[in-house]
């Protein structure tokens, strides 16, 4: 992330709210392209919080003001609002990603989401 200190800084609750819409419509969508039937979900925290440590270690993350998850969140909202980041894209490398990898179990969907968050994460490099 070019900037990385800089941006984080500029990342908060308000953009966390709109990304938390904004990872659950890709997620879902991508999903319902899966399962070739509607989907409405909720991406856990824990997920958010491992793609977002994974990708960018603990950089941003402020005690008591910004978690990890609320990060990714709120970046992916930044990227979105920017322009970085299509919407269509996104949902079409998702649903790729997770038909390449044909979760079956619970854990196995869980991982290739999380994976999905990276990539958009990766997005802003």
């Amino acid at each position: 992330m070019k900037g990385r200190n800089k941006l984080t800084r500029k990342l908060n609750k308000d953009l966390a709210r709109l990304g938390d819409a904004i990872v659950n419509f890709i997620i879902s969508a991508a999903l319902t392209v899966f399962y070739q039937k509607p989907v409405g979900l909720k991406v856990k925290n824990d997920i958010l919080k491992k793609a977002w440590l994974s990708v960018y270690g603990r950089s941003g993350i402020r005690r008591g003001l910004m978690a990890p998850q609320d990060l990714a969140e709120a970046y992916i909202a930044y990227l979105w609002l920017n322009g970085e980041l299509d919407l269509d894209n996104a949902i079409k490398q998702c649903a790729r990603k997770i038909i390449k990898f044909n979760p079956i179990s619970r854990e196995e969907v869980e991982m290739v989401i999380q994976m999905c968050i990276e990539e958009l994460l990766k997005t802003g490099q």
